[in-house]
Protein backbone atom coordinates (compact mmCIF):
# COMPACT_ATOMS: atom_id res chain seq x y z
CA UNK A 1 0.00 0.00 0.00
CA UNK A 2 1.14 3.24 -0.97
CA UNK A 3 1.49 5.73 2.05
CA UNK A 4 -0.12 9.28 0.80
CA UNK A 5 1.24 11.10 3.76
CA UNK A 6 2.87 10.65 7.01
CA UNK A 7 3.49 13.29 9.70
CA UNK A 8 5.92 13.20 12.88
CA UNK A 9 5.68 15.63 15.72
CA UNK A 10 7.21 15.63 19.36
CA UNK A 11 5.14 16.71 22.27
CA UNK A 12 6.23 17.20 25.25
CA UNK A 13 3.28 15.91 27.37
CA UNK A 14 2.79 12.09 28.71
CA UNK A 15 2.19 9.23 26.36
CA UNK A 16 -1.43 8.59 27.98
CA UNK A 17 -2.46 12.59 27.74
CA UNK A 18 -1.18 12.73 24.16
CA UNK A 19 -2.95 9.25 23.24
CA UNK A 20 -6.49 10.42 24.79
CA UNK A 21 -6.75 13.35 23.15
CA UNK A 22 -5.45 11.52 19.50
CA UNK A 23 -7.40 9.04 19.16
CA UNK A 24 -10.83 10.72 20.05
CA UNK A 25 -11.34 11.73 16.36
CA UNK A 26 -15.34 12.55 16.91
CA UNK A 27 -13.86 16.05 18.85
CA UNK A 28 -10.13 16.35 17.91
CA UNK A 29 -9.47 15.10 14.69
CA UNK A 30 -10.58 18.07 12.59
CA UNK A 31 -8.25 20.67 15.42
CA UNK A 32 -5.15 18.42 13.86
CA UNK A 33 -5.81 16.88 10.53
CA UNK A 34 -5.38 19.65 8.32
CA UNK A 35 -8.40 19.66 5.22
CA UNK A 36 -10.59 17.67 7.89
CA UNK A 37 -13.93 20.01 8.90
CA UNK A 38 -15.05 17.40 11.25
CA UNK A 39 -14.85 13.47 11.61
CA UNK A 40 -16.97 10.80 13.15
CA UNK A 41 -16.44 7.48 14.49
CA UNK A 42 -20.55 5.39 14.04
CA UNK A 43 -19.58 2.86 16.55
CA UNK A 44 -18.00 4.63 19.32
CA UNK A 45 -14.53 3.35 19.21
CA UNK A 46 -11.31 3.19 17.51
CA UNK A 47 -10.55 -0.64 17.05
CA UNK A 48 -9.06 -2.44 14.00
CA UNK A 49 -12.20 -2.76 11.30
CA UNK A 50 -13.46 0.36 12.79
CA UNK A 51 -15.09 3.10 10.25
CA UNK A 52 -14.15 6.55 10.39
CA UNK A 53 -16.32 8.92 8.53
CA UNK A 54 -14.21 12.66 7.64
CA UNK A 55 -15.94 15.54 5.86
CA UNK A 56 -13.59 17.37 4.11
CA UNK A 57 -14.39 20.26 0.69
CA UNK A 58 -17.78 19.39 0.99
CA UNK A 59 -17.55 15.29 0.54
CA UNK A 60 -17.70 12.69 2.97
CA UNK A 61 -14.98 10.05 3.17
CA UNK A 62 -15.20 6.59 4.63
CA UNK A 63 -11.85 5.37 6.09
CA UNK A 64 -11.07 1.79 7.38
CA UNK A 65 -8.82 1.40 10.66
CA UNK A 66 -6.36 -1.76 9.40
CA UNK A 67 -3.66 -1.33 11.78
CA UNK A 68 -3.92 -0.17 15.32
CA UNK A 69 -1.47 -0.03 18.11
CA UNK A 70 -2.91 1.08 21.19
CA UNK A 71 -0.35 3.84 22.35
CA UNK A 72 1.57 4.05 19.80
CA UNK A 73 -0.15 3.92 16.17
CA UNK A 74 -3.18 3.93 14.07
CA UNK A 75 -3.40 3.80 10.33
CA UNK A 76 -6.52 4.63 8.17
CA UNK A 77 -7.18 3.21 4.61
CA UNK A 78 -9.77 4.42 2.22
CA UNK A 79 -10.10 5.02 -1.82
Amino acid sequence: MKEIFSEKVQIKERLETVWKYFINFDENGAKWMNGISDMKVPDGGVKKGSEIISFTRGKEITSTVTEYQNHTSVTLSSN
